[in-house]
């Protein structure tokens, strides 16, 4: 089985970044993350940090074994990119005999989420293998590596090299 753990970008492009982690994986990748909190810091922001922060927190990550998964929207009003790439997440992640999906809780679209996730894991029939929650990024730290991933992609250029690190994909999702 695997986990997905799901945050997005909207400086530009709607990018939604889940990064895919084997559950044998989990403990050592939390622990790989909760080493990157700053005395002081309760969680890893991956926007407030300094850029020589953020290299030092992507070059630890690149040591996670994980996948990340880029969902790239540009045209539509900020809930229809949501639901475009959303849409094309489940369709990427069911694949697999099972999966459990972790979001970064935005309270603006919870709803809508679990609502599409309902609609389109019935339409597949893969109701009993997919298991989701919402959660507050604080809570989880598997949750700060979609952030940091999204954010890098998002920044484009310079930033660009740094995820020739990870393994990872980008979907373009056409309007």
């Amino acid at each position: 089985m695997r986990s997905v753990f799901i945050d997005e970008s909207k400086a530009k492009d709607f990018i939604l970044c889940a990064v895919s982690i084997d559950n044998n994986a989990l403990h050592l990748a939390r622990s790989v993350t909760r080493q990157q909190v700053m005395p002081g810091q309760r969680y890893v922001h991956f926007v407030s940090e300094s850029r020589n922060r953020k290299l030092a927190i992507l070059n630890a990550y690149s040591n996670i074994n994980l996948t990340a998964d880029f969902f790239i929207v540009k045209d539509g009003t900020p809930a229809q990119r949501r639901s475009k790439a959303l849409r094309q997440l489940v369709r990427t992640f069911t694949r697999a005999t099972s999966v459990n999906l972790i979001f970064d809780n935005d309270e603006n679209y919870t709803a809508m989420d679990r609502e599409i996730l309902r609609e389109e894991l019935t339409r597949m029939s893969m109701v009993p293998l997919v298991s989701y929650s919402h959660l507050p990024s604080r809570n989880e730290p598997l949750l700060w590596l979609p952030d940091a991933l999204a954010w890098t992609k998002a920044k484009g250029k310079e930033w660009a090299r740094q995820l020739e690190k990870f393994s990872s994909r980008t979907h373009l999702i056409d309007p």
